[in-house]
């Protein structure tokens, strides 16, 4: 007489092969997902590293660069920016749209983790690789002066949330290029008030906590 498995024993196997993939396949897919972000990251700062020494080699340090005007406009200051480091990465051009929160004629919303949305950009001037990466200039304060430049390495392609997709770059008058408030807040307060999943706002502490973690993205990062 032959041994063979019962029915209840084949489903009782089934399901715990279900159960087991249920609880991997999760961690596989977001362990991929990150070391995604991670290679794209450290392209996009490689790249734009380079370009603003570049820049730097021909107009002149940062710091004396012409964008630190508070009698222009904020797009101005925007399309001025980009003309400083655009022409430093190979490939890329300048977009502009009427709506900041379009790109290509298509919504260009961004979320955070709790899911609001913000536009795809502050303004209405973007720079895009020759990947397909956006950059925007987030933010230009002449008081302290620094830039933002708000990446999303994939444009339109999802998931287009901060933190995951959607990191800010700090250019300081130095020409450092950082992730913002990486020298200024610790990656513990971060973690608790700037880049978590009941964080309001935009999340834009995220990337500092990336490069304090020597480009890992951690277990305890809310991804």
């Amino acid at each position: 007489m032959k041994n063979a498995f019962t029915l209840a024993e084949v489903l009782i196997t089934l399901g715990i092969i279900g159960v087991v993939a249920a609880i991997t396949i999760p961690n596989l897919i977001a362990n991929y997902q990150k070391r995604i972000a991670i290679t794209n990251l450290k392209h996009i700062h490689a790249q734009l590293t380079q370009a603003i020494k570049l820049s730097e080699y021909e107009n002149g340090p940062v710091e004396g660069w012409n964008i630190y005007n508070p009698g222009e406009l904020g797009q101005i200051w925007s399309k001025t920016v980009l003309e400083y480091i655009q022409p430093y990465l190979k490939g890329s051009k300048i977009d502009y749209s009427y709506n900041a929160c379009m790109l290509n004629n298509k919504p260009f919303n961004i979320k955070n983790f709790k899911g609001q949305k913000f536009c795809g950009s502050t303004s209405q001037y973007r720079l895009i690789t020759m990947t397909g990466a956006v950059i925007s200039v987030g933010h230009v304060n002449w008081n302290n002066p620094y830039i933002l430049l708000e990446v999303d390495y994939n444009g339109l392609s999802g998931p287009n949330i901060i933190g995951k997709d959607v990191f800010t770059f700090h250019l300081a008058k130095s020409g450092n290029l950082d992730g913002y408030n990486f020298a200024n807040k610790s990656r513990e307060e971060i973690l608790e008030s700037y880049c978590c999943k009941t964080c309001s706002g935009p999340n834009r502490e995220c990337l500092a906590v990336i490069m304090k973690d020597n480009w890992e993205i951690r277990k305890d990062y809310p991804w």
